[in-house]
Parts: C-alpha cells; structure tokens; sequence
C-alpha cells in the first residue's frame, strides 16, 4: 500500500469517528443518519470516510456545510485535480485526503479494505443501518471483534 496524504495531516492525532454506509439502505435510516450527520457538523471531532456511497456522499454535503474536520479515505491513487467542493475545506485546514493507492476502479475487495483501514483510524463507528446480507456486515463484525465502540443509527 502506498499511501499518499494531502491535506491538513494533524487531524491522524485526533480521535476520529468512522461513518460507513452501504450503497442500499432503508429510506427510514436516512433521515436518523443526515440529522447524525448535522449533529456532527457542529462539532470538532473529525469524520472519516470513504464517501463513496449515496448517503455517505450525502452525509459529507451536511459535513462541508458544517464546521467538522473531514478525512476522506480513497481506495485509489490521490487526485490530479482536488473537486472544487473540497478546495476551500484544504485551505481552511479542515481536510485531510488520504489516497492508499491500492488500485484506479472502485470494486468490492479495495472498498474494504479501504473500509478495514477506516475502521482502524477511527476511535468508534457508526452505520446507518446493518443487515448480515450486506457487503459492510464483515466490517461490522470485525469492528466489534477488535472492540470498537459501533452505533447503529437506525435497527
């Protein structure tokens, strides 16, 4: 793994909670999990991430908006070109972009190990909602079994 980081690299000392989301969840978790995430804007302590999924994409909106610190998790290599929606959060030294460089297309085996790496940074780990058929029940499980603090906003 070649990891690469861009950003304000001060937030890996911080006690982080890890937020991750199936790409399919129950529309009754959603509404539990974008107050979570307003919640958390308001906050100091940062959010890592992949951010890749629907409503984790939503929740990073609600987070920019905030005042959070935000460590975002890529599978891939870093980015040419920094998205203009994340720019002013590097300047403001509320970003961190950590790049594992594991491969350039997305698919089931990098987005968890990316997820197995987010997990590690984080302090505790909160889900939207969790079934056994999901392709996150794994890294639920192994978060448990290593004795994170896991929140499931919606059962």
């Amino acid at each position: 793994m070649n990891v690469e980081y861009m950003g304000n690299v001060a937030l890996m000392e911080r006690e982080m909670t890890a937020f991750l989301a199936p790409s399919r969840v129950s529309p009754l978790s959603v509404l539990p999990t974008l107050d979570w995430a307003t919640a958390m804007s308001h906050g100091t302590r940062p959010v890592v991430s992949g951010f890749t999924s629907r409503l984790e994409k939503e929740v990073l909106a609600v987070l920019v908006r905030g005042g959070a610190p935000i460590v975002l998790v890529n599978a891939h290599h870093g980015y040419k070109r920094v998205p203009a929606h994340l720019q002013p959060l590097l300047n403001n030294d509320r970003l961190l972009i950590i790049s594992l460089g594991l491969g350039s297309r997305l698919n089931r085996q990098l987005a968890a190990k990316r997820n197995n790496y987010v997990v590690r940074l984080a302090t505790d780990i909160v889900f939207p909602a969790i079934h056994e058929q999901s392709s996150l029940f794994a890294t639920y499980s192994a978060a448990w079994t290593i004795g994170k603090p896991v929140n499931v906003l919606f059962k």
